[in-house]
């Protein structure tokens, strides 16, 4: 099992410092994710929507995943009606933290807001078992259908913001590649 792939994207230091530059007047960017408009960042950052393009893919929305703090081992949601995978982009402070993947587990879920369940480690859990980690220091492609959480290792570097791009096929199909 594959549970996450780098890619190389067009631009990419450009695309973040304008992604960058698009969320800085965002007063307080919330914890966990929070979609922004994704048109209006991609008509101030249109390399973004081209370099994914030429990698066969459509933005569908866009959101930005904040953590302060060490996030908990969860599943994002367990369905075939959305994508398996997103495609993940660096932009503040992700150096110094970490993905972690996990097999097994026991899990609580919640039902979100838009109607796909939520699940998270239950509190006295010890099943669950490391079985990869990856640095989001480029875009990744990420698996957010199987175990996982953020790890901050930046001592006082928070928050760390990552943008997490939906797309019209899932990206799963290249970590089979």
């Amino acid at each position: 099992m594959k549970y996450y792939k780098y890619i190389d994207l067009d631009n990419f230091d450009l695309i973040k410092n304008k992604s960058i530059d698009f969320i800085k007047p965002i007063d307080k960017i919330p914890y966990g994710l929070s979609f922004i408009n994704h048109n209006l960042l991609l008509s101030n950052c249109p390399e973004l929507a081209t370099s994914l393009i030429k990698l066969g893919f459509e933005i569908k929305a866009i959101a930005l995943y904040t953590t302060y703090i060490n996030g908990p081992i969860h599943i994002d949601y367990k369905t075939d009606r959305m994508n398996k995978c997103r495609i993940n982009i660096p932009l503040i402070n992700c150096e110094g933290s970490i993905t972690e993947f996990f097999a097994k587990g026991e899990y609580d879920s919640t039902l979100q807001k838009n109607g796909l369940e939520y699940f998270r480690q239950k509190e006295n859990d010890t099943t669950a078992m490391k079985v990869a980690e990856v640095t989001v220091s480029k875009p990744t492609i990420l698996n957010i259908q199987e175990p996982h959480r953020v790890v901050n290792k930046q001592n006082g570097q928070v928050p760390r913001i990552c943008m997490s791009v939906f797309t019209d096929k899932d990206p799963y199909f290249l970590l089979e590649e």
